[in-house]
């Protein structure tokens, strides 16, 4: 493993020398890097390979909206059908699933200790997830209007920037 990580089990992720790898259907891995230039990930992952299996560059399409704090599996919950609870979804596991009506690929992860999750979906449905989600804290007002500020300002560039590396955090 040239990134000081396997390619993870289904459902699982992996963590390397800089790099992620993240399970995301039957033989289907994405990476995610800092520090990395422009299309440099992609190329050192395909010299890697050697031709033994395809490789895309996705980073222009996708997008990565982060929920947070003791609140965010509730928050999650009601935006989807799928089972996010601890039993179900643990620390580090990937699950495909319909957040809002935006086909995600989400990751429960941790921040400062904090429950987390990271929600990876394409660049046409970041504004959607982002309402979906809005419109779920909305009542309860769990989440500041600074914090939601920060997410529509996120929302709002992803969808017109060239690059698509806009990455919203939302403190729940």
């Amino acid at each position: 493993a040239r990134f000081g990580a396997g390619l993870p089990a289904a459902g699982k992720s992996s963590q390397g020398e800089g790099v992620s790898f993240h399970w995301c259907g039957a033989d289907q891995w994405y990476a995610i890097a800092d520090g990395f230039g422009e299309g440099e990930l992609y190329r050192t992952l395909k010299e890697s390979l050697g031709g033994l299996a395809s490789c895309s560059d996705q980073s222009h399409g996708r997008v990565i909206m982060r929920i947070a704090g003791p609140k965010a599996r509730e928050l999650l919950s009601r935006v989807t059908r799928s089972d996010v609870s601890a039993d179900a979804f643990k620390f580090m596991d990937v699950r495909r699933m319909t957040v809002g009506m935006a086909n995600c690929i989400v990751q429960r992860v941790s921040y400062t200790a904090d429950l987390g999750y990271e929600i990876f979906t394409d660049q046409m449905s970041v504004r959607h997830l982002w309402h979906a989600l809005y419109q779920q804290n909305h009542p309860e007002g769990a989440l500041d209007s600074a914090a939601w500020a920060r997410v529509s300002a996120a929302a709002a560039r992803s969808c017109d920037a060239d690059d698509g590396a806009v990455d919203g955090v939302v403190d729940y």
